[in-house]
């Protein structure tokens, strides 16, 4: 049966990313502190929020799990959309830092002399972090609103007989 060893795996990805944002916080890897003109005390907020979103991770993980495993295959598929998008927050991230920040900065610090201020890069980079998780978890939530009024886009009629 293929489902438990994917699904095996896939939990035992999640578990080791988010394993990962506590190894970066602890070896002082985030990117405050990479930038010496940060205001002391600025990883206090954000560190516990890393961790915060790390933990909802593992948390819509071990949901989906738990859903998928009781055969409530709709459910199940919400705690997957909700998973999904708490890790997709970090993809948005990068697709908002570079395709429109880096043009920006080229546009403001032009070549060959340019050198984008270390505050800016900060900045840029917290806040293409923000409008990621403002951007992926709504987006989340209102797929999950579309599949519950539109019961033909969920999953199939057996499943969605079970979990009603």
């Amino acid at each position: 049966m293929f489902f438990f060893p994917s699904l095996l795996l896939s939990v035992l990805i999640s578990l080791l990313m988010a394993f990962g944002v506590v190894v970066i916080i602890n070896r002082k890897l985030t990117f405050h502190h990479n930038f010496p003109d940060v205001p002391h005390g600025a990883h206090v907020v954000a560190e516990p929020i890393l961790l915060g979103l790390a933990g909802w991770f593992v948390y819509t993980c071990m949901q989906a799990v738990r859903m998928a495993r009781s055969g409530q295959y709709r459910l199940h598929q919400k705690w997957m959309i909700r998973h999904v998008a708490s890790g997709l927050w970090v993809a948005a991230q990068r697709l908002i830092v570079f395709p429109i920040f880096t043009p920006i900065f080229d546009f403001l610090y032009p070549p060959p002399d340019a050198i984008v201020p270390r505050w800016l890069q900060r900045e840029a980079f917290a806040g293409a972090g923000i409008l990621g998780i403002i951007l992926c978890f709504p987006a989340a939530e209102y797929a999950i609103q579309r599949i519950s009024t539109h019961p033909s886009s969920s999953v199939s009629t057996a499943s969605r007989k079970k979990d009603d």
